[in-house]
């Protein structure tokens, strides 16, 4: 993968694309070959490596007693890139995906639409190069999708990578996106 490329992973249930994502994000490690990023593998420099990728897996990884702002600042702080103004950029995020109205609501009483937003937020605002997205249109609506592929748009402007599964088609440049089917025979 190169800068302002988009890989897209299709195939059926149980083919192994979350297993892939798990490997390529170096949250398990592969039974054969190895996972580069740049000339250096990704086992070797995790701390590097991990500091260049947001990760979105089947949950968004909120813990459901604080609210979307709370999620976000607390996540934030914990990475390698922290926002000189983190409460701008968090109100900015949390706008921007539609659910600032619900920015004081614990993530509990959120729909799983409205946490899945969140989720995104958090790797929209991590501003690293690499994004490893595994089904992030789950629980959107029409519009989010449409938040969805416009924020996937400015990444891949900006040069970002984003390796996603998704059964779903997504309206990204022309030349930016390929795709990988797991599905395929390869006889």
């Amino acid at each position: 993968m190169i800068s302002g490329q988009a890989l897209q992973i299709i195939g059926p249930n149980g083919c192994g694309k979350t297993s892939l994502l798990r490997i390529l994000s170096g949250l398990t490690l592969p039974a054969a070959g190895q996972v580069y990023w740049g000339e250096d593998l990704i086992h070797r420099s995790a701390g590097a490596f991990r500091a260049n990728l947001a990760y979105l897996g089947h949950r968004p990884g909120l813990k459901a007693d604080l609210d979307p702002a709370e999620n976000l600042k607390t996540l934030l702080n914990l990475g390698t890139t922290v926002a000189d103004d983190l409460e701008s950029e968090v109100k900015q995020g949390l706008d921007m995906l539609g659910i600032s109205a619900r920015q004081a609501m614990p993530c509990r009483q959120l729909s799983a639409g409205q946490k899945q937003r969140a989720g995104i937020a958090r790797v929209m605002l991590q501003k690293v190069p690499l994004w490893i997205l595994d089904e992030p249109a789950t629980s959107l609506d029409q519009n989010g999708i449409g938040l969805l592929c416009k924020i996937m748009h400015q990444h891949l402007a900006q040069n970002g990578i984003i390796v996603f599964v998704s059964h779903q088609d997504f309206d990204l440049p022309a030349g930016s996106h390929q795709t990988l089917d797991l599905g395929e025979s390869h006889g």
